[in-house]
């Protein structure tokens, strides 16, 4: 569960159902789930998802090893293979740095296998 940064009235909320789903309070109107979003692999384990910075975005861990993207406001998945590592499993944790343009994910081995962490940190391009 995370609290949208920008307006603080939307909850994100990371299922094991292979889903992520967008909460919505407002006094006016209805309570309930706004948006879904679809693609990631998440039934074992706990996957993390976040926003970004600016709002903009949603990204999500996989148990499939791809960290997922999707257009924060019309839940349209993006492509990230430009981001994909050489992980055995799951991308367990995902996170975008406040200050600069970069993601990090995290990858820890299944509990069948000898403990094993990795993590990787990408740069962003800039919008031109």
């Amino acid at each position: 569960v995370m609290l949208e940064p920008i307006e603080k009235r939307r909850v994100i909320v990371h299922s094991r159902d292979n889903c992520i789903r967008l909460l919505e309070h407002n006094a006016k109107r209805h309570r309930g789930v706004s948006l879904r979003y679809f693609g990631l692999t998440s039934r074992q384990y706990k996957i993390r998802s976040c926003i970004s910075p600016d709002g903009q975005y949603i990204l999500a861990g996989s148990e499939d090893g791809i960290p997922h993207m999707w257009d924060y406001s019309s839940a349209i998945e993006y492509s990230t293979k430009q981001y994909e590592c050489s992980f055995i499993g799951c991308v367990t944790d995902v996170d975008w740095n406040q200050c600069y343009n970069m993601l990090s994910l995290i990858h820890i081995s299944e509990p069948t296998r000898p403990l094993y962490i990795s993590y990787a940190v990408f740069c962003l391009k800039k919008k031109k």
